[in-house]
């Protein structure tokens, strides 16, 4: 028997306390990684940035004058951003 006086089964301050903490940890952690998910799906994938450079290439062939070209980089190809996503963002 507990000599402290405790009833054997009860619930203890520190054990409900441990559990409360550790449900708020999780409930954080899931919440950041919602969060986090959103932001890359959403937000960032919509951050496109458009920058014009004018090249003299003087060695370049008169052909080639009036042509542009287009660079993109960094771009994670998956389930979600797919090639018809992608001609929309390049539009």
């Amino acid at each position: 028997m507990p000599s402290s006086g405790a009833k054997v089964g009860a619930a203890s301050k520190r054990g409900v306390f441990r559990a409360g903490v550790s449900k708020a940890v999780a409930g954080a952690a899931l919440a950041g990684a919602t969060a986090g998910l959103f932001y890359a799906y959403k937000v960032e994938s919509l951050d496109v940035e458009v920058s014009s450079v004018a090249l003299l290439l003087p060695l370049l062939s008169r052909e080639f004058d009036g042509y542009r070209i287009a660079q993109i980089s960094d771009i994670h190809m998956d389930g979600w951003m797919t090639f018809d996503r992608l001609s929309k963002l390049a539009k």
